[in-house]
């Protein structure tokens, strides 16, 4: 638990007030979307993939990187915390990732190792595929 107060009247307490911190946040992720999983931890709310950072976090905005995404695919994610409540969700909300690249799908296409471009300025430049 974090900062609060306490009013006192008489000896008697009348009310209480304390500030909860999160102690897990993170986020989910799938390629389908889901209904707010409620009050599930991460390994139970539908999603494939969970995000997770343990700590002790206040209010307000986070970011959480996510690797090993498949190119040109739209996933579905919602930001997530947990504290002595329990589990809560965000909105779901979705993202695409870029597609590969032409000059990938060329290279793969053509089985090159390599494709030199140029420009109508004189600019070139090589690209390599990696091995």
């Amino acid at each position: 638990m974090g900062l609060g107060y306490i009013r006192v009247e008489g000896g008697v307490v009348v009310s209480r007030q304390e500030r909860v911190y999160c102690d897990v946040r993170g986020s989910v992720v799938d390629t389908s979307s889901h209904g707010n999983p409620g009050d599930k931890a991460p390994t139970a709310s539908g999603y494939a993939y969970h995000i997770t950072e343990s700590g002790r976090f206040g209010t307000g905005a986070f970011s959480i990187d996510v690797a090993s995404l498949k190119p040109g695919t739209k996933y579905y994610y919602r930001a997530r915390a947990h504290n002595l409540g329990g589990w809560g969700y965000g909105d779901e909300l979705t993202f695409t990732t870029k597609g590969k690249g032409i000059w990938k799908r060329i290279t793969s296409y053509l089985e090159l190792d390599s494709v030199e471009v140029g420009f109508p300025s004189g600019i070139k430049f090589r690209l390599k595929r990696k091995s």
